[in-house]
């Protein structure tokens, strides 16, 4: 009797770490992305604040497909206008064309000036792979200007109307689910208010997105100015 209730303990114990071990969350196989877009991001937001400056360092590890990139944004709360700037690969709308190499850019949604338009940087050549590249975005000490920067230098600028920006991420996007895009975002900061010193952190309200949630990229976070993502889902996946 006691040994048949020692094997019953056994068995219950058994099926138990069976089931701890295989109700861990694991990311799904790449389906689709949305609209077409998909996005790894980390986001800071307030209704009461201006976000005035965001800036992270990046490092791809593979970028390979139709559109991907691996930036940082800055918008309003009815996402009317943005400014972006990052690494592309694909072909990018708004000017800035078809690129088969890793490319730095920036770019703007903005009503006041025609729409969506983007700007390449080829002249700098291919961005470095497995290499740290730093982006910023900054509204000018007079707030009327966005100065875009790479590792200090001016990649270009244009006039920043004065509108509250609710919203400052990091992260990657893609527009397919065959595209591979992987790589990091750290020291991940913003302004917010006219503030003259970089956040520690991504600032307020910080949340982290896989737009939408169906498994297409993995993305975790260490910290709170750090991320790495990998597309397809499954985390080293890539090979590229």
């Amino acid at each position: 009797m006691v040994r048949q209730r020692y094997l019953r303990m056994l068995l219950a114990m058994t099926l138990g770490l069976g089931l701890l071990f295989t109700q861990q969350p694991q990311a799904q196989a790449a389906v689709f992305c949305d609209n077409p877009h998909c996005y790894a991001k980390f986001r800071s937001n307030s209704t009461g604040l201006s976000a005035d400056a965001v800036t992270a360092t990046f490092q791809y590890s593979c970028m390979n497909g139709a559109l991907i990139t691996q930036q940082v944004w800055l918008q309003n709360h009815e996402a009317t206008y943005w400014i972006e700037a990052g690494i592309y690969q694909g072909g990018l709308a708004g000017g800035a064309g078809t690129m088969t190499t890793p490319t730095y850019f920036w770019g703007r949604l903005a009503p006041d000036t025609g729409g969506y338009h983007t700007w390449k940087t080829t002249a700098w050549g291919v961005v470095p792979k497995n290499a740290p590249v730093n982006i910023a975005i900054v509204r000018n000490s007079g707030g009327a200007v966005w100065q875009i920067f790479q590792g200090g230098r001016l990649m270009g600028q244009g006039n920043a109307p004065s509108m509250t920006f609710w919203e400052a991420s990091a992260g990657a996007e893609s527009t397919d689910a065959k595209n591979q895009n992987a790589g990091s975002a750290s020291q991940i900061r913003t302004k917010y208010n006219g503030a003259t010193a970089w956040s520690s952190g991504i600032g307020p309200n910080s949340t982290l997105d896989r737009i939408p949630n169906n498994g297409y990229f993995y993305i975790n976070q260490q910290g709170n100015d750090y991320i790495f993502y990998d597309a397809p889902s499954v985390s080293g996946a890539s090979g590229c």
